[in-house]
């Protein structure tokens, strides 16, 4: 009975084996946007590099990437213009490449891919997937049609090239902050202030958020997030939220003495 358990195991194990990919050299391939990239992702088609998206003219469009080589190196890139109908292109400083960084997330116990770093290059610990974001803008003036070119990724001494297809259709949008549509997404003050290391209401944080205030604006934000009490969620995120309100009274607050209270 021990040996037939003992073949089981063996027998199992293998199966496992088999069915699990083994990473092979430098390799990448199409995560859908929706879909997060951790250190352990995988495909069982890395050869199937091509990215397909389609959009009006002026229109920011999103890919992601996973990338992995067998061994540590540093990942590069190079983007060319995608080139159209009638000598058009959308031109290479409208393909946005950024790095996925790995952050501890207290939700979910692993290290996430979350913000997005702006850099030439990036260290590629080996048989870890590393996350790759594409934000392409398409011109406002450019003709409808096809556009093709490609993404070349390098890591130690290797490169891979990956094809860009963009299919331009004649409609033109409206610039984000002339976007009709209400869009709210929400802020944490506090968050800012934490995540740069600098005093709550300080000049330096006021500084801060006028630049998150300009980032939002362009993304067609027309709303502020206001925390009237203090930690409103329960700390839900991990976090707490303080009041971004001051409540004042004076002396001991009574039921019914709700009048007496001022804010700054």
């Amino acid at each position: 009975m021990r040996c037939r358990v003992g073949v089981l195991a063996f027998s199992f194990s293998a199966i496992l084996l088999a069915q699990s990919p083994v990473p092979s050299g430098f390799e990448a391939w199409p995560v859908p946007i929706e879909k997060r990239v951790f250190a352990g992702s995988f495909s069982r088609s890395p050869g199937e590099r091509a990215i397909k998206l389609a959009g009006c003219r002026n229109e920011f469009l999103s890919a992601q990437l996973a990338v992995r080589n067998s061994k540590e190196s540093e990942l590069s890139y190079q983007v060319e213009p995608l080139r159209g109908p009638e000598a058009a292109a959308i031109p290479a400083e409208e393909i946005r490449v950024r790095f996925g960084a790995y952050l501890p997330v207290d939700e979910t116990g692993q290290y996430t891919a979350d913000p997005l770093l702006e850099s030439k290059s990036i260290r590629l610990p080996a048989n870890l997937a590393q996350p790759v974001w594409l934000t392409i803008h398409v011109p406002k003036g450019i003709a409808a049609g096809k556009y093709a070119g490609s993404l070349r990724l390098a890591a130690g001494g290797e490169s891979l090239d990956v094809p860009l297809e963009v299919e331009v259709f004649s409609a033109t949008l409206p610039d984000p902050p002339d976007y009709s549509y209400y869009l709210n997404l929400w802020q944490d003050p506090n968050g800012v202030a934490r995540a740069h290391k600098v005093d709550l209401w300080s000049e330096a944080h006021w500084q801060l958020l006028a630049r998150y205030a300009e980032n939002l604006a362009m993304h067609g934000e027309k709303s502020i997030m206001t925390s009237i009490i203090h930690d409103p969620w329960n700390a839900q995120t991990g976090y707490i939220f303080p009041t971004m309100v001051e409540w004042k009274h004076p002396g001991e607050w009574k039921q019914g003495e709700a009048p007496k209270f001022a804010w700054d």
